[in-house]
This record gives structure tokens, sequence and C-alpha cells, in this order.
């Protein structure tokens, strides 16, 4: 579907590099128990990073159907 997001999320750094390079991308905010703020270095808790890779999981099966 060719839509345009009115969200403030257009504009976050990945999906305006998405955008630049022609690949499709989502922004999905989480909630603050799966980040941490932005001044530390690692900005994401362990149990972001579950949820990184079981996003990321879910893409790659999908993408093999």
């Amino acid at each position: 579907i060719d839509i345009k997001l009115e969200l403030a999320a257009n504009n976050t750094l990945s999906l305006l590099k998405a955008m630049e390079i022609g690949v499709p991308a989502l922004h999905i905010e989480a909630k603050p128990k799966f980040r941490i703020p932005e001044d530390k270095i690692n900005s994401i808790t362990p149990d972001g990073a579950i949820l990184g890779q079981g996003i990321a999981q879910s893409i790659i099966e999908y993408l093999k159907q």
C-alpha cells in the first residue's frame, strides 16, 4: 500500500534513510521497559534485545513464504 504517514515518526533517521535508498521500512515505538535513555551508550534493554530478535525472526519467517 502506498501511503504517507502523517505522524512525527515519519521523520526518524531510520525511515529517512530507508526512503533514500528505496527500502520498505516501518518505525515501531517501544515501551520504556524495552529501551533506556538515549544519552546512554547502549540504548536497548535485555528485554528490548529479545523483542528486536523476535520481530526480526518474524520478518524472516514471513519472507520465506
